[in-house]
Order: C-alpha cells, then sequence, then structure tokens
C-alpha cells in the first residue's frame, strides 16, 4: 500500500471526528456506517484505477483498494455487531430520535 501524506490527513480526517462520535452509541453507529463508505468507495475506484479521484495516484492500486475494502469492512461489522447487540437499528438508534422530541436537549 502506498502511505503518503494524504492517507495521513485522512486517516486524522476519520479519527478525530470518531473520537467524538464515540461518545454516544447512535452517533458510533452512524459514524461507522458512513466512514465505511467514506473508506470503501475509494477502495471500489481503486480497483480499477491508478488515479483515484482523478488526483491520487496509486502505484500499488490493488494493494491499496484491498486495505481501503478490509477497513470498511470492519467498521460495516463493528456497527453490525453493535446493532446486533442493541436488538435492531432501531434501538442503535432510539436516543436520536429522543434527542429530536426534546429539542436536542
Amino acid at each position: 500500500m502506498d502511505y503518503n501524506g494524504w492517507h495521513a490527513i485522512a486517516g486524522l480526517a476519520l479519527f478525530l471526528p470518531g473520537i467524538v462520535f464515540a461518545w454516544r452509541k447512535s452517533w458510533a453507529v452512524l459514524y461507522l456506517f458512513a466512514a465505511g463508505i467514506a473508506g470503501g468507495l475509494p477502495g471500489i475506484w481503486a480497483l480499477f484505477s491508478h488515479q483515484v479521484a482523478y488526483v491520487f495516484t496509486f502505484p500499488n492500486n490493488v494493494a491499496d483498494a484491498i486495505v481501503h475494502l478490509v477497513t470498511a469492512a470492519l467498521m460495516f461489522a463493528v456497527a453490525g455487531v453493535q446493532v446486533r447487540l442493541d436488538g435492531g437499528l432501531r434501538n442503535s438508534l432510539a436516543d436520536l430520535r429522543a434527542d429530536r422530541r426534546n429539542g436536542g436537549n
């Protein structure tokens, strides 16, 4: 895999909000789904191109794609385990609905 400055910035851009979203279960579940999509899409693109997003050159695009897709799969798996433990997605996201009814308090 090609680890460069862009990967470092992207890692921080995913990791730092992840810490904030980890404070609440519903935020964490939503974050894991969003981050899984955000990481998986470049992985799919990297399978077919050495130049992802028309900007990033990946000479080892298949290895990059595998790392992105495995990371996305792990995020989906962790979210899925939490949803299963909660008894469904509705239960995992229940405190979001409660916040909306209480005006965010």
